[in-house]
Protein backbone atom coordinates (compact mmCIF):
# COMPACT_ATOMS: atom_id res chain seq x y z
CA UNK A 1 0.00 0.00 0.00
CA UNK A 2 1.32 3.62 -0.63
CA UNK A 3 0.09 6.60 0.35
CA UNK A 4 0.27 9.39 -3.01
CA UNK A 5 -1.74 12.59 -1.82
CA UNK A 6 0.84 14.83 -0.06
CA UNK A 7 0.50 18.63 1.04
CA UNK A 8 3.09 21.22 2.15
CA UNK A 9 3.03 22.67 5.75
CA UNK A 10 3.03 26.34 6.10
CA UNK A 11 4.80 29.00 7.61
CA UNK A 12 8.40 28.68 8.26
CA UNK A 13 7.83 25.60 7.54
CA UNK A 14 6.68 25.46 4.06
CA UNK A 15 9.75 23.55 2.17
CA UNK A 16 8.54 20.35 4.23
CA UNK A 17 6.20 18.17 2.53
CA UNK A 18 3.98 15.26 4.18
CA UNK A 19 1.87 13.07 3.67
CA UNK A 20 -2.09 13.97 3.84
CA UNK A 21 -2.88 10.90 5.89
CA UNK A 22 -1.07 11.70 9.51
CA UNK A 23 -0.25 8.78 12.10
CA UNK A 24 -1.87 9.66 15.79
CA UNK A 25 0.00 7.79 18.10
CA UNK A 26 -1.83 8.42 21.31
CA UNK A 27 -3.86 5.25 21.77
CA UNK A 28 -0.49 3.52 21.58
CA UNK A 29 0.22 3.99 24.70
CA UNK A 30 -3.23 6.08 26.65
CA UNK A 31 -4.44 2.41 28.09
CA UNK A 32 -3.48 0.68 31.73
CA UNK A 33 -1.35 -2.14 29.29
CA UNK A 34 0.63 -0.06 26.39
CA UNK A 35 0.62 -1.76 23.14
CA UNK A 36 3.85 -3.19 22.80
CA UNK A 37 7.11 -0.93 21.40
CA UNK A 38 7.26 -3.65 18.78
CA UNK A 39 3.74 -3.29 17.35
CA UNK A 40 3.97 0.42 17.51
CA UNK A 41 7.38 0.27 15.53
CA UNK A 42 5.89 -1.50 12.97
CA UNK A 43 2.99 0.17 12.62
CA UNK A 44 4.81 3.60 12.40
CA UNK A 45 7.72 1.98 9.97
CA UNK A 46 4.18 0.61 7.78
CA UNK A 47 2.78 4.29 7.37
CA UNK A 48 6.29 5.81 6.96
CA UNK A 49 7.37 3.78 4.66
CA UNK A 50 4.54 3.89 2.74
CA UNK A 51 4.86 7.54 1.31
CA UNK A 52 6.48 8.67 -1.95
CA UNK A 53 10.33 9.37 -1.98
CA UNK A 54 11.05 12.84 -0.04
CA UNK A 55 7.76 13.03 1.89
CA UNK A 56 7.48 13.30 5.91
CA UNK A 57 5.22 11.25 7.97
CA UNK A 58 3.39 13.61 9.90
CA UNK A 59 3.60 11.80 13.86
CA UNK A 60 1.12 13.34 15.89
CA UNK A 61 1.87 12.71 19.63
CA UNK A 62 1.01 14.24 23.20
CA UNK A 63 3.11 15.22 25.84
CA UNK A 64 1.04 13.03 28.37
CA UNK A 65 -0.78 10.71 26.06
CA UNK A 66 -0.33 7.94 28.46
CA UNK A 67 -2.07 6.41 31.28
CA UNK A 68 -2.78 8.44 34.03
CA UNK A 69 -1.32 11.53 32.38
CA UNK A 70 2.20 9.67 32.27
CA UNK A 71 5.08 10.84 29.55
CA UNK A 72 4.78 6.95 27.91
CA UNK A 73 3.99 8.47 24.91
CA UNK A 74 7.23 10.57 24.46
CA UNK A 75 9.18 7.76 26.20
CA UNK A 76 7.89 5.22 23.25
CA UNK A 77 8.73 7.41 20.18
CA UNK A 78 12.29 8.32 21.94
CA UNK A 79 13.17 4.62 22.19
CA UNK A 80 11.59 4.04 18.24
CA UNK A 81 13.82 7.17 17.25
CA UNK A 82 16.73 5.22 19.09
CA UNK A 83 16.34 2.48 17.23
CA UNK A 84 15.60 3.55 13.43
CA UNK A 85 17.98 6.50 13.78
CA UNK A 86 17.05 6.33 10.09
CA UNK A 87 13.63 7.11 10.35
CA UNK A 88 14.23 11.25 12.01
CA UNK A 89 14.33 12.97 8.62
CA UNK A 90 11.18 10.90 7.20
CA UNK A 91 9.26 12.57 10.23
CA UNK A 92 7.68 15.79 11.09
CA UNK A 93 6.81 14.92 14.75
CA UNK A 94 3.99 17.32 16.36
CA UNK A 95 3.77 17.38 19.83
CA UNK A 96 0.82 18.53 22.00
CA UNK A 97 1.06 19.98 25.45
CA UNK A 98 -1.28 21.58 27.71
CA UNK A 99 -0.41 24.39 29.97
CA UNK A 100 -2.34 24.82 33.12
CA UNK A 101 -0.77 27.82 35.06
CA UNK A 102 -0.19 27.62 38.63
CA UNK A 103 -1.03 30.74 39.67
CA UNK A 104 -4.27 32.42 38.23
Amino acid sequence: MSIRATTSLGGTASNITVGKVAHGLMMMTWTPEPVPDEQCFEAIKAGVDALPPGTKMFLNEGEFNGHNSTTTNLEMIARFFEKYPDYVDKTFLSIKVQFIPLHQ
